[in-house]
């Protein structure tokens, strides 16, 4: 069983890259910001499109049922998440020792994760958020979500900051809740030149 949870978390935190693209932009209609000066402008470079494929989970603390009946709660969260971006830089490895990681600075993408409390009921609530990233280690989204437990809908709102994350909601009769904690990811990215 062990080694089936390396096979799964292997790929996490790569990229790849595709070998197709352009060498660089220049605009042949702009004209030179020194006429005078007799040189070759150099082109920019063209930028890089991202697809993020993210399996992520998380431990996750906080209150649910929030007003009259606030009880502490603490979870833990599964979720897979598909991100398509784009980064105007090429070969820039990201803040830190992450030279093996890509991650686009915008871009919009879906993500489907489940909740499971660590207490009574133990099913937390399934969820579907449309996300924005707001940076390479930056995004927050908001999203229909469904209790299995009673068959109660609500909805939900993320904020992520690298591996910390804040959950706010609200499910039916349950009330609203509101969670945080850390939040692990192993995206695996597929980089092409624009």
């Amino acid at each position: 069983m062990k080694r089936a949870w390396l096979l799964l978390l292997a790929p996490g935190c790569f990229h790849y890259h595709r070998d197709d693209g352009a060498p660089g932009l220049v605009d042949l209609e702009r004209p030179p910001d020194v006429p005078a000066l007799r040189a070759v402008e150099p082109p920019l470079p063209p930028g890089q499109r991202m697809l993020v494929l993210d399996p992520a989970f998380g431990f996750v603390g906080g209150g649910r049922g929030l007003g009259e009946r606030a009880r502490g709660a603490a979870s833990v969260a599964v979720e897979v998440a598909i991100e398509r971006g784009e980064i105007d830089s090429n070969d820039q490895p990201l803040p830190g020792r992450h030279d093996h990681l890509r991650l686009p600075m915008t871009g919009w993408g879906l993500a489907l994760g489940w909740q499971a409390y660590l207490q009574q009921p133990w099913a937390g609530p399934l969820s579907l958020e449309l996300r924005r990233r707001l940076g390479s280690f930056l995004y927050a989204g908001a999203g229909p979500l469904y209790q299995p437990a009673g068959g109660r809908p609500g909805a939900v709102a993320t904020l992520a900051l690298g591996i910390f994350g804040v959950r706010a909601g609200y499910v039916g009769a349950e009330g609203a809740f509101l969670c945080g904690g850390l939040h692990l990811s192993f995206p695996v990215t597929w980089v092409a030149t624009r």
